[in-house]
């Protein structure tokens, strides 16, 4: 029993000291300032820098990430961070540019995807992993594929450089540290695609006016307004029967 009291002991203090290590925001959402505050991982290709670079749109950097060539032998490129959710920080929200893809026959085209895509996600140990949506070139986008009742996030068009918005809710995730992330994921598909990422950036959720407590103080004093009233009715109807 002592043990298992230690157990617990030092998981709460390594769960702690995890959410402080955590940022309170999300550090370099718009690559103003290249790539820092990303951790970048990638699974075959090499060098994970071969498959991204920081473009510029008139004065507003982004990311562009590419799938290379089918023997430049990329499969998955991430780019995450983690961040401690709370209440003033729980609406996540990004901008993605869907360039044409450029053919490819260096591969086989046995993929029986169409498309590379790009999935968005979040991750914390106490509530797992959330898909919060998923691009391609091919069908430009595609949200609630995922059965269950995940919420998943709102892919709405953009006009403008950018194409397209994702927004998602991480309430779920909050007063835990959360890894926000993106992945390229390529496949043998005869097509080299490149995706742009701007403007990632945690902010409120917006209160709706019909979600906001009614103060017990000004309800008392509408239910008063409503019995004074019917009173002024009574009387008057008794007065009238008397005269």
């Amino acid at each position: 029993m002592l043990i298992n009291k230690y157990k617990f002991f030092f998981f709460c203090l390594s769960f702690i000291s995890l959410s402080f290590s955590a940022n309170a925001t999300l550090i370099n959402g718009d690559f103003s300032n290249g790539v820092n505050g990303w951790t970048i991982s990638n699974f075959g290709g090499g060098d994970p820098a071969n498959f991204y670079s920081i473009e510029d749109n008139g004065s507003d950097p982004y990311l562009q990430i590419s799938s290379g060539l089918f023997t430049d032998g990329l499969l998955a490129l991430t780019f995450s961070q983690d961040v401690f959710i709370s209440s003033a920080n729980a609406l996540f929200s990004a901008d993605i540019k869907v360039f044409t893809p450029v053919a490819d026959v260096t591969g086989a085209g046995t993929s029986p995807f169409l498309g590379d895509a790009v999935l968005f996600t979040a991750e914390s140990i106490g509530f797992g992993q959330l898909p919060l949506g998923s691009i391609n070139e091919v069908n430009r986008f595609f949200d609630n594929t995922v059965s269950g009742s995940l919420n998943l996030g709102l892919i709405s068009p953009l006009s403008g450089f950018f194409d397209l918005n994702l927004q998602a809710d991480l309430s779920a995730f909050i007063g835990e540290t959360t890894t926000i992330s993106f992945s390229l994921l390529a496949d043998d598909d005869f097509r080299n695609s490149s995706y742009g990422i701007d403007n990632i950036q945690l902010s409120a959720i917006p209160v709706s006016v019909n979600s906001i407590p009614i103060p017990s103080t000004i309800l008392l004093f509408v239910i008063g307004l409503i019995i004074l009233q019917n009173q002024d009715k009574h009387f008057s109807i008794l007065n009238s029967q008397l005269t």
